[in-house]
């Protein structure tokens, strides 16, 4: 059992006791990092990515996602505390929607009130939230709704609160190729605006967190992929001055993440540098993307704290994993289908005229280094071909990913 002592006063609950002792913000569960790309990353993670496993940086990272997703992590915590989090986004016509569920749980506490009679305990906090994220042009906006319910005892303390973030893209070459697609981008977001918790007649505030970065995608090239991100941080009284991060994809089936940042406590200017790293394998199966990842950072305890996840991506992997199939015929087949997702649920002649204009767009990338900005773009780009018209989808409508050329037909 751990030995942490907790006092109950006449006046209702105050947790910054138990808050104090283990070292955590007012709603622990609210400070952990969420997912093992977060944590690898440092804790900024702002931008780095389009997936799920970015969205408690900043909601608006789900604005350009292709395909839905899903991801549970699993992260140790100081004091024997524990952090679980699993989520699931799905893009629609008009931007992506979502749900997550993050929840800590505690070991079983001491509790000593003012007479110094001893008791056990736990703790816990759960966070559920509804997300919805849209890009347009240049330009992603993510918000974030959740409900947060703190329990210590037989205390119970419920508010709401809200996040929001915003990416700015441009198009700038990467540094050793020629593509110029949307390769940097500038980020901001803000989390835990709230009213506040109250517990009995103690309202403590949410840690609102403010934070801004940088991305920019060094190289693309077909077996490397190296992406760097500088990100500010700042949360309640605890300040991330700068940080930096790395995240390099090597031949699509592994990614390896680190991350840097300058802390300073409680505004003491007491700081120290935070080292993190971790990496995901990637496992393409039947179409299916699966991210199996892992991250270590270490703690103001002298600790180390693990976070493991993984991720689904519903679309755009290989048929088969690692490129390994069981014959030639097969192989081939999975070279005709590696990219494409299932389109048996459109009609022939839908299908026909996203995979016709999916090769205009691949054509186009050819002759001008880039991707088309949008469809309108393409369509001038057509004409020089005598083809003014690109017709539209039967059912549903067209979504198009600006920065990775890709062009689905959403419902």
């Amino acid at each position: 059992m751990k030995k942490l002592i907790i006092f109950l006063s006449f006046s209702g609950l105050f947790t910054g006791s138990l808050i104090g002792e283990v070292g955590l913000s007012s709603i622990p569960v609210l400070s952990s990092a969420g997912s093992p790309a977060e944590a690898a990353l440092g804790r900024g993670g702002l931008i780095m990515g389009t997936n799920i496993y970015n969205v408690s940086s900043n909601p608006a990272v789900v604005g350009l996602q292709d395909y839905p997703e899903f991801y549970g992590s699993y992260e140790t915590l100081p004091f024997d505390y524990t952090s679980q989090m699993a989520g699931f986004t799905k893009p629609i016509t008009f931007g992506t929607i979502g749900v997550t569920t993050r929840f800590m749980g505690s070991p079983k506490l001491t509790v000593i009130d003012e007479n110094f009679n001893e008791s056990s305990t736990s703790a816990s906090d759960f966070v559920g939230s509804a997300l919805y994220a849209f890009h347009f042009s240049d330009f992603s906006f993510g918000v974030q709704g959740s409900f947060i319910q703190s329990n210590l005892a037989d205390f119970t303390a419920r508010t709401v609160a809200l996040d929001a973030g915003a990416i700015m893209y441009f198009d700038v070459p990467t540094l050793f190729s020629r593509g110029k697609n949307q390769n940097l981008g500038i980020g901001f977001a803000m989390k835990n605006l709230s009213p506040g918790i109250k517990y009995g007649a103690v309202k403590t505030a949410l840690p609102l967190v403010y934070s801004g970065g940088i991305y920019y995608n060094l190289t693309n090239f077909s077996v490397f992929e190296w992406n760097l991100e500088l990100f500010v941080q700042k949360f309640h009284s605890t300040d991330l001055s700068l940080g930096a991060a790395i995240e390099m994809e090597i031949m699509r089936y592994l990614v390896v993440r680190a991350g840097y940042a300058n802390v300073s406590f409680d505004g003491t200017g007491e700081t120290r540098t935070v080292l993190t790293g971790g990496g995901s394998v990637l496992v393409h199966m039947f179409g299916y993307v699966y991210d199996f990842a892992y991250a270590v950072q270490p703690n103001s305890f002298n600790s180390l704290q693990h976070t493991i996840g993984l991720r689904v991506q519903f679309g755009g992997g290989d048929r088969y994993p690692f490129g390994i199939s069981v014959s030639d015929k097969a192989r081939k087949l999975s070279a005709v289908k590696g990219e494409a997702e299932d389109l048996s649920y459109l009609s022939p002649e839908d299908r026909a005229v996203l995979l016709n204009t999916r090769r205009s767009i691949v054509q186009f990338q050819q002759q001008n280094g880039r991707y088309p900005r949008d469809l309108n773009e393409l369509l001038l780009f057509l004409n020089k071909y005598h083809i003014y018209e690109i017709p539209n989808p039967s059912k549903g409508r067209f979504r198009y990913n600006k920065r990775t050329g890709k062009l689905f037909i959403r419902e």
